[in-house]
């Protein structure tokens, strides 16, 4: 995915991951805040064996916040 304009996650709970395009895979723990440039495409999600609950704040462009990519697949997460 990717938004028109800055998107900040706020952990509140659990771990998971986060990869841009082209970066390693980080880890990410509650309290962490996470900063993605406008159209940065990312990923993020908890990781397998714990749920993550974050905050996601963003703008709208355009009445538009989010651009969907392609679905990622089970293999594919666990890389």
């Amino acid at each position: 995915m990717r938004h028109p304009i800055w998107q900040n996650l706020v952990i509140t709970s659990g771990c998971g991951k986060v990869q841009r395009k082209g970066e390693p895979i980080e880890e990410v723990y509650p309290d962490d805040v996470v900063c993605l440039k406008p159209i940065e495409k990312h990923r993020h999600g908890a990781v397998p064996t714990d749920g993550m609950t974050h905050i996601a704040i963003q703008e709208n462009l355009n009445c538009k916040v989010v651009d969907w990519r392609e679905k990622v697949t089970g293999d594919r997460y666990q890389e």
